[in-house]
């Protein structure tokens, strides 16, 4: 409630002028395809992928699983694919594989009304600052870099976005802070500055995160449906396909923070252009129908 709200009492100057960043199928070890491609034998890539000398700050552990034992989450790229093409055309940015990382994130943050995270996510119970979202941890150069992006880098953001989501494991899990509430994802990119975090409150499912998402955004910027609505409209959804009907697919997400928001989307852009042209057209014909009748009037006199 005290986090609604500070949201609410905080007054953002302006709409982002474009709509969604979206970060997806980031490249997590040496030994993912992409890198490999590059000319690494595979003896070479995943004996460096099994020895990453992250400092303890940097290494999030949940049970036996490190950092260095994600997989690739290969329909996250359908994810951003399926966000892009129910955004109008030139106002999204999809950040991809080696693309996605968190100097990107930074250089987006204050652009776009709606941040998009489909990649790994991890929760630390005992240590919440040491919980975050897992980027790029490999460049194009097949050189290893500091992928994760913690509780502290996040609150750092000064994000102005409309809504954040965190279509990954666990987002919404936080550790009961007294007099600050549940510590997580989810407090971080409220203080942050979004204005609404949708989360999950448990281990997702791949492709059916995939297959909400794109419901759950075309009821966003098509059907003009508040976050919250349009976040009950895909569940809906999902309940009715056979594929995903039972509750482990859909029922782990949540929205926290404003709820009656909507995503403002500008489609005006092609009836603008076509409306100046049939101008153009109309001014042009009265134009000459008017020297037409003056040269009659003349030729009279």
């Amino acid at each position: 409630m005290s986090a609604l709200i500070a949201i609410r009492a905080e007054q953002h100057q302006s709409l982002a002028p474009n709509i969604a960043a979206v970060f997806a199928d980031p490249v997590f070890s040496l030994a993912d395809d992409r890198v490999i491609k590059k000319g690494l034998g595979d003896g070479v890539a995943i004996g460096a992928a099994v020895n990453l000398n992250w400092t303890p700050s940097q290494v999030i552990e949940q049970g036996t699983q490190s950092f260095t034992g994600l997989v690739r989450l290969k329909h996250s790229a359908e994810e951003a694919d399926s966000i892009v093409a129910v955004a109008p055309e030139g106002t999204t940015m999809v950040a991809k594989g080696f693309d996605a990382t968190t100097e990107s994130v930074v250089a987006s943050v204050g652009h776009y009304q709606i941040l998009h995270f489909a990649t790994h996510g991890f929760f630390n119970s005992e240590h919440p600052e040491l919980s975050g979202i897992v980027l790029s941890m490999v460049d194009r150069d097949a050189r290893e870099k500091n992928g994760l992006m913690s509780l502290r880098d996040i609150y750092n953001l000064h994000s102005s976005a409309e809504l954040t989501v965190l279509s990954a494991c666990q987002t919404a899990l936080g550790k009961d802070i007294q007099g600050e509430g549940l510590m997580g994802l989810t407090h971080s990119f409220l203080s942050a500055g979004s204005k609404t975090v949708v989360a999950s409150l448990w281990k997702v499912d791949d492709q059916a995160s995939a297959a909400l998402m794109a419901i759950y955004y075309e009821a966003l910027l098509e059907k003009d449906m508040t976050t919250a609505a349009a976040l009950r409209f895909a569940k809906l959804k999902m309940m009715q396909d056979k594929r995903w009907s039972a509750p482990y697919f859909w029922a782990g997400f949540v929205s926290q923070g404003e709820y009656q928001n909507h995503i403002i989307v500008e489609r005006r852009s092609q009836w603008h252009a076509s409306s100046v042209i049939v101008a153009i057209l109309v001014l042009g014909s009265i134009t000459v129908l008017l020297l037409r009748v003056w040269q009659r009037r003349s030729a009279i006199a």
